[in-house]
């Protein structure tokens, strides 16, 4: 009776309480206190985003349309190739597909579908696994009010990447802080993500931090040979945010782009131990100073490349297998030209 009460209680917590609440209330769960303006740690500044989004962060974790802004800022060359856009799982050709592939939501995360055989009963199994995909509100689980900029919702097919073991690869996260005068970084590595999950974490320099969040660590890896490069590149990105962590898998001496997060966990992993997070937060410009005009940084013109990209489905479609000769120009204006 108790867990049923339980499980009711949090229900009616997903469904009726804003999404600001729930921001406070996730944090007040860990720490015992809300939220201070003046935050002193990392999910303190991420309880904050959430209650009070910047406008355009949201558009930037569509995993579809974030694919032009890479396209702009780095080049389309890091991009996993993009097999299909589907409006619905019922639109998912398999037929057209290779025997290896990941489905993915463009608006959510952990709704991934990792196809290693290419058969019927592959496509049953995401079917059945897929039915609340589309009408999942992604910002309502932990009160995330950035992602309601997702208007359009899409189900992607990319490429499956894997490593010379023939396993997935490892993905590396860049942690960017920015105070407005210098931009710092962390990186966190996770593998082994469905088998025994690990996590390891290294400055700027590569030298292992001995720190806890979330995970147990695993062994230590050599510095990857693409890293520097991997920084250089990225930071291209960063300098735009004052928090972004930025997932990259990097394999076979490439680098392939995987998304921007800018409220990491959501805010609900404690990160050990606590002076580390303090310093980490201290690198970190307050959201109001960072974006004074309450926006990311040319929020005009990323906002009107959304609504013409989702309004014209040859954007979408011109996306799939697109040539890596893509680099600068916004692959909406490349095909209206």
């Amino acid at each position: 009776m108790k867990l049923t009460i339980a499980t009711r209680a949090k229900q009616w917590l997903k469904d009726k309480l804003p999404n600001r609440a729930k921001a406070w209330l996730y944090f007040y769960r860990m720490y015992g206190r809300l939220p201070r303006r003046n935050f002193t740690l990392l999910n303190e500044f991420i309880a904050l985003r959430k209650a009070n989004p910047t406008k355009g962060l949201g558009l930037l974790t569509d995993k579809l349309f974030v694919r032009q802004y890479i396209t702009e800022r780095i080049g389309a060359q890091y991009l996993v190739p993009l097999l299909g856009v589907y409006q619905s799982p019922q639109e998912v050709q398999f037929s057209e597909l290779p025997e290896h592939f990941v489905l993915k939501l463009n608006y959510a995360t952990k709704h991934n579908f990792f196809c290693r055989n290419n058969t019927p009963e592959a496509q049953h199994n995401f079917i059945q696994s897929s039915k609340e995909w589309l009408s999942d509100d992604h910002s309502a689980k932990w009160g995330e009010n950035h992602y309601q900029e997702v208007q359009h919702r899409r189900i992607i097919a990319e490429q499956m990447l894997l490593d010379s073991n023939d396993k997935l690869p490892k993905d590396y996260k860049f942690h960017f802080f920015n105070d407005g005068r210098q931009l710092r970084f962390i990186i966190e590595v996770d593998s082994n993500r469905f088998e025994d999950y690990r996590k390891n974490f290294y400055d700027q320099e590569w030298r292992p931090l001995n720190i806890d969040w979330g995970l147990p660590s695993g062994e230590l890896e050599p510095k990857p040979p693409q890293l520097d490069k991997a920084v250089q590149l990225l930071k291209q990105l960063a300098h735009d945010f004052n928090y972004v962590r930025i997932d990259v898998y990097l394999l076979d001496n490439a680098i392939y782009f995987g998304e921007l997060t800018f409220t990491h966990g959501a805010g609900t992993c404690p990160l050990s131990p606590v002076t580390f997070d303090q310093q980490i937060a201290a690198c970190i410009a307050p959201d109001e100073e960072f974006y004074p005009q309450g926006c990311i940084r040319d929020y005009a013109k990323w906002n009107a490349d959304y609504l013409a990209f989702y309004r014209d489905p040859r954007a979408q479609k011109h996306l799939v297998n697109s040539p890596p000769q893509l680099k600068t120009t916004g692959l909406y204006q490349a095909i209206n030209k």
